[in-house]
């Protein structure tokens, strides 16, 4: 009898009460068994690249590009030499980049650029008759992850 007893018991211990609800379940279940973020620092190198660089020489311009598909379209001249001036300022903040506390500006410059050149892509793809260029776009920049500043070019 005591045998059934301690068994009775045993098993009762051993039993998940179900008192969860749905909602908690999105929660994390149990302790936290993730790396403390200072193992991970001691664990892994950071290596910082230098930022690429736009070339120089050969300045594109979307308003020069696309000027007879946007002659008749005040809003896309406007977004067009928006468009130039957010890519002249990027390519200025990349060159300062490379110094010391200046890549909070390269990622402002780029969060500007990247929605222009977006929506004349966008504006190419739908549609792709007036999307005709006057001159050609040439992209030149320099790998920051090179020794040498070699530039490449699409």
């Amino acid at each position: 009898v005591g045998s059934i007893k301690k068994a009775r018991l045993r098993q009762r211990r051993t039993e998940i009460p179900i008192t969860r609800s749905i909602m908690d379940l999105d929660g994390p279940i149990g302790p936290d068994l993730s790396h403390p973020d200072s193992v991970i620092r001691l664990a892994s190198a950071i290596h910082r690249f230098r930022c690429p660089e736009i070339s120089p020489e050969q300045r594109i311009s979307y308003e020069r590009s696309f000027k007879s598909a946007s002659e008749n379209h005040p809003e896309t001249q406007a977004a067009l030499r928006k468009a130039d001036t957010f890519r002249t300022d990027l390519a200025d903040s990349l060159v300062l980049g490379n110094k010391k506390g200046a890549h909070q500006q390269v990622i402002k410059c780029a969060k500007e650029y990247l929605p222009l050149i977006h929506k004349i892509l966008l504006t190419c793809k739908v549609q792709p008759e007036v999307a005709r260029l006057d001159e050609r776009l040439f992209f030149n920049w320099a790998s920051g992850l090179e020794k040498s500043k070699k530039i490449y070019q699409v």
